[in-house]
C-alpha cells in the first residue's frame, strides 16, 4: 500500500528534452529582444555605413543560427555559446556613425569607402594649367614660336591654339596645331613689327571637354620680326632716272639675289616665276638725287725707280701712300615702305 500512495502524491517528472526546449525559447527571444534593441538603435542614431554588408551578414547569422540550433537543440552550453558569439559579433559591427564622417543634412550620412577614397585616394580634380616655356625668335621672314606642355598637366592634350597680337591690336587665334606640335613658324609678318603670342592647351577627353576645353592662355612671348630680304644699291643712270638694285631674299634656307632696274615712285622686286622665289620688298624709290662731289683721298701707288721700272722689295712690289683730289657724282635714293623705316642709300658715279 505504501508503494502506491507514492505513486499517486508525487508530482509527475517533466523529460529533460521539454526543459531543454522551453529554454531554448527563452533564449532565442531574448536574441530578438536584442536584435531589436540594435535596430531601435539604428533608425535613432542612422544607419550604419555599410547597412548592406550588414544585411547579407545578419541574414547569412540567422541561417547559421537555425543550423546552429538543430544540430545542439540538446545541448543548452553549447546554445549559449553561439548565442553570445552572435551577440557580440552584432555589437563589435553595428554602431552609432561617427561625427568625423561627412553627412547631408542631420539623417543621411556617407558611406564609409566614400570617406576613405577622400582621405587616402588620389584626387581626381582636372588640372588644365597653360603651357609653359612660350618663347618666339625672329627669323628671316619669319617668327617661330615654341612652347610645352605643363609638367603638371593631368588632361589628355588634342591640340595647341596659337594666338596673335600685331603691335597694340588684339589677341586673336592664329592656328591651330596638334597635340605632337611644339612649334610654328608665323611667316605671315612684316619687318619691323612688333608681335605677341600666347597658347592655349586643348583638350577633346569626354570627361573633361564639357567642364574645360582648353586651359588659360599662356604666358606672352614677344618679338620684332626682321626682314627677309636685303636691298643695296648697284648702279645708276642719271639720265634715264633710273636705279639698279640687288635684291637679296631668304628662301628655303639660304640667301638668292636678283638685280632689279627700277623707276622713282616703283616698288623694288618682284615675283620670279622661273625660281619660284618672290623678290618683291615691299620698299618704294621715291627720290633719286646727285651731285658733283670733290674729296681728297689717299691711295696706294706703286715705286717706279729711274727706268721706269716697278720696285720690289721680297718680291712684292714697292708701295707708297700718296693724296689725290678726286671729282666724283654722288647719288642718293630715298627708300620708303615695306614697314621699315625710311633708308638712304648712296652711290659714287665717276
Amino acid at each position: 500500500m505504501k508503494e502506491e500512495h507514492l505513486e499517486t502524491t508525487a508530482a509527475p517528472r517533466e523529460p529533460i528534452k521539454e526543459v531543454l526546449l522551453r529554454k531554448l525559447d527563452l533564449m532565442a527571444a531574448l536574441l530578438g529582444v536584442v536584435v531589436l534593441a540594435l535596430s531601435i538603435s539604428g533608425l535613432l542614431f542612422g544607419p550604419p555605413d555599410d547597412l548592406d554588408e550588414q544585411v547579407t551578414a545578419l541574414t547569412a547569422g540567422v541561417e547559421e543560427a537555425r543550423q546552429h540550433l538543430g544540430d545542439t537543440r540538446f545541448s543548452r552550453t553549447a546554445h549559449e555559446i553561439r548565442v553570445q558569439e552572435v551577440i557580440e559579433d552584432v555589437r563589435s559591427t553595428w554602431g552609432k556613425v561617427g561625427a568625423d564622417k561627412p553627412k547631408v543634412g542631420s539623417a543621411v550620412a556617407w558611406p564609409a569607402i566614400l570617406v576613405t577614397q577622400q582621405r587616402d585616394v588620389e584626387s581626381n580634380e582636372i588640372v588644365f594649367p597653360a603651357p609653359q616655356d612660350p618663347r618666339v625668335e625672329a627669323r628671316f621672314g619669319a617668327n617661330r614660336v615654341e612652347w610645352t606642355t605643363h609638367e603638371d598637366n593631368n588632361v589628355p592634350v588634342s591640340g595647341f591654339r596659337i594666338m596673335r597680337k600685331v603691335g597694340g591690336g588684339a589677341l586673336a587665334e592664329l592656328k591651330t596645331v596638334g597635340a605632337d606640335v611644339f612649334e610654328y613658324d608665323d611667316t605671315d609678318v612684316r619687318p619691323g613689327k612688333q608681335y605677341t603670342y600666347r597658347v592655349l592647351a586643348v583638350t577633346e577627353e569626354p570627361t573633361v571637354v564639357d567642364q574645360r576645353a582648353e586651359s588659360e592662355p599662356s604666358a606672352p612671348a614677344t618679338t620684332t620680326a626682321v626682314a627677309d630680304f636685303k636691298v643695296t644699291l648697284d648702279d645708276v643712270d642719271l639720265a634715264a632716272k633710273t636705279a639698279t638694285f640687288k635684291v637679296e631674299k631668304w628662301h628655303g634656307g639660304i640667301w638668292h639675289e636678283k638685280r632689279f632696274t627700277q623707276k622713282v615712285g616703283e616698288v623694288i622686286g618682284r615675283n620670279d616665276a622661273g625660281s619660284g622665289v618672290n623678290y618683291a620688298s615691299g620698299r618704294v624709290m621715291k627720290t633719286l638725287d646727285s651731285e658733283q662731289a670733290t674729296e681728297d683721298r689717299e691711295r696706294l701707288e706703286v715705286v717706279f725707280d729711274g727706268a721706269g721700272k716697278v720696285l720690289t722689295a721680297d718680291g712684292s712690289p714697292v708701295t707708297t701712300k700718296v693724296v689725290v683730289t678726286e671729282t666724283f657724282e654722288r647719288v642718293k635714293v630715298l627708300l620708303e615702305g615695306g614697314d621699315l623705316p625710311p633708308q638712304t642709300l648712296t652711290y659714287e658715279k665717276r
